[in-house]
């Protein structure tokens, strides 16, 4: 055995003392070698200061941000529980649901389609979705042709009908037209469908969707139960939690939801205690008001996937596994397949994020006793880049454009937390005034509006460490921060409204910025905000 593996054998047995101890009891992925035991912690992002930096960066010029509007006073939003249950993770959906309404009133009444028109393939226009919508539900005869649907998945499938006519739509007007060839095609003495919704398909629409619940897609939140591995689902204006899956996989740490909330990667620790395992399951059709013998369909991924990010289309994801020497960075599809190495470091303690089409950011894992540096990597020219580094405690969040990091520092006795914004082109920091760590916030689209969940009272600590392992917790209030104007806004406190200490992680927004979501990390139920 060589020096430098007896070295790092003896501080991996001194750090497994100190979990028998409950000295680390926040987990977090670590570097460990095939034969070490993964423990809980594994899971969580508390880095390592045995393991040296990687090339490392000047720390950026910084400068004081314009002295910040804060408006602590006037009416706060409500804040209410959605889950009863502790979660793993969370997404946003459109889910589709009976409207109050019930039955559309007769064309005679309202008419259903105002169509003037032909549709045929090259149309484009709102009636072209609206027809879409109605073949998707695939009404009627099923034994002798073809579904309707314009596709079971991706553009076209339900909740994403286009404007365009296409060759799919064609083919779904055709299917429709032969289901009912009696009053549509027979009475033009025609035998097979023409693909063209003229005047006699659109009547026959009319007439079955005069006596068809009316249906609408609305806003809905998916979460996964953290101790069965089920997913449920509710409608945020309802707030009524339904049951869509029942596959069982007990003791879930995280779920990362993909391609539009119908697919998620369940991560969990292996019976053995000896590895990370991740299931890939995709969402069976929803009924309206759930299953619970539904099942997820998929497989189990790579053994010891250490960290993860999904894309921002929801279609793969970019995750992270160890070597002996170094740490590989890999891209797949939320499947498992079309796998492509995109990079590798021989520093093995990364925290990845999936900005857009082109940019992954990787952040060494942050502990007040490094400094810590986030590079760039490009996912067409797998060029990678410094960005931002020598910062002690460095935590990230990278807005959707890529152009600005939402960073947190400590103090020189890691004691403290400040948070700044580095704005990528002009290569300057501004520090924001507001003390809180990026994985407590949420960028907005327009990469410029920041919700965060602040706390009110930073007790003295080493950060984020003392955080990370739950000897400390906040209490938050929720801000909005608008870092064009520089006015930062006070709009919601659990404490003061609901006598609630919520300490908040994993911050979710729509994409209008009206409701926002997050995960009370004391408890791990999921809570909302109506913007």
């Amino acid at each position: 055995m060589t020096s430098r593996n007896r070295i790092i054998l003896i501080i991996s047995l001194i750090v497994l003392a100190l979990v028998s101890l409950g000295v680390y009891s926040y987990l977090t992925l670590r570097d460990v070698t095939p034969s070490e035991p993964i423990t809980l912690r594994e899971f969580f992002t508390f880095g390592r200061s045995d393991l040296g930096t990687p090339t490392g960066t000047e720390t950026p010029g910084t400068s004081p941000a314009p002295s910040p509007t804060i408006i602590t006073s006037g009416e706060l939003i409500p804040i209410r529980q959605v889950s009863t249950r502790p979660i793993a993770g969370a997404a946003i959906v459109m889910a589709e649901r009976t409207t109050a309404a019930g039955v559309i009133p007769p064309p005679s009444e309202t008419p259903i389609l105002e169509w003037s028109r032909n549709l045929k393939e090259g149309d484009t226009g709102e009636d072209v979705r609206e027809l879409q919508v109605f073949l998707n539900q695939d009404i009627g005869p099923k034994d002798t042709v073809g579904s309707t649907r314009i596709a079971a998945s991706g553009p076209g499938s339900p909740g994403k009908e286009s404007t365009y006519f296409g060759t799919a739509t064609k083919t779904a007007v055709v299917h429709f037209q032969e289901r009912y060839a009696t009053d549509i095609l027979s009475p033009q003495n025609l035998t097979a469908g023409t693909g063209i919704a003229d005047e006699r398909t659109r009547a026959k629409i009319n007439a079955l969707r005069a006596s068809l619940p009316q249906k609408e897609s609305a806003l809905a939140v998916r979460y996964v139960e953290r101790t069965s591995g089920n997913v449920f689902q509710t409608f945020i204006d309802t707030v009524a939690e339904k049951r869509i899956s029942n596959t069982i996989i007990p003791k879930i740490h995280e779920a990362v939801f993909g391609s539009n909330g119908n697919a998620v990667l369940l991560r969990f620790l292996a019976d053995d205690n000896a590895s990370i395992v991740t299931f890939s399951g995709t969402l069976p059709t929803i009924t309206e008001g759930g299953d619970s013998a539904l099942m997820l369909q998929g497989g189990f991924l790579d053994r010891n996937i250490r960290s993860l990010s999904v894309s921002p289309d929801g279609t793969r994801f970019f995750y992270l596994t160890n070597t002996e020497q170094s740490a590989i960075g890999t891209t797949a599809t939320l499947a498992g397949t079309g796998k492509n190495q995109l990079w590798s470091s021989a520093y093995t303690e990364w925290i990845p994020q999936w900005v857009n089409d082109r940019i992954i950011t990787l952040t060494t894992k942050p502990s007040s006793a490094v400094p810590g540096y986030v590079y760039t990597l490009d996912t067409k020219t797998r060029e990678f880049s410094k960005a931002l580094g020598n910062i002690q405690g460095l935590t990230t969040l990278i807005s959707p454009n890529g152009k600005k990091i939402l960073y947190s520092r400590t103090s020189a006795n890691g004691t403290s937390i400040t948070l700044s914004i580095y704005d990528v082109d002009a290569k300057r920091s501004n520090d924001l005034g507001i003390d809180t760590l990026p994985e407590k916030c949420v960028w907005a689209t327009d990469n410029s509006t920041i919700f965060c969940a602040v706390p009110q009272i930073i007790t003295a600590g080493q950060y984020p460490d003392v955080w990370y392992q739950g000897v400390i917790s906040f209490s938050d209030s929720i801000w909005k921060l608008d870092t064009q104007t520089s006015l930062f806004k006070q709009i919601a406190d659990p404490q003061e409204t609901l006598g609630t200490q919520i300490d908040g992680i994993n911050l979710l927004l729509d994409s209008r910025s009206t409701n926002l979501f997050l995960t009370n990390k004391k408890d791990s139920t999921l809570w909302h905000i109506k913007l």
